[in-house]
């Protein structure tokens, strides 16, 4: 019995931890994407990370679709 009760213990403690390493990639990303939105001019490199397709279509208008992985961002 007291096993059960120390694995759930260390179980509580490492899915907490899993929480807050995720929080803090969030806030980390959440900065990151505000210093990408106060820059007056865009960086070549920022944007190389972040678009990963641009399409021009017949009527000359352009759309871009992200990159979905945020963590190539952060590192």
């Amino acid at each position: 019995m007291n096993t059960i009760i120390k694995l759930q213990k260390t179980l509580e403690k490492e899915e907490e931890e899993i929480i807050n390493e995720k929080l803090e990639e969030i806030h980390t990303a959440i900065d990151y994407f505000d210093e990408i939105i106060k820059a007056k001019e865009p960086n070549r490199a920022i944007l190389e990370a972040l678009i990963d397709t641009v399409w021009i279509n017949h009527d000359k208008s352009v759309r871009f679709d992200l990159k979905p992985d945020i963590k190539s961002l952060i590192l």
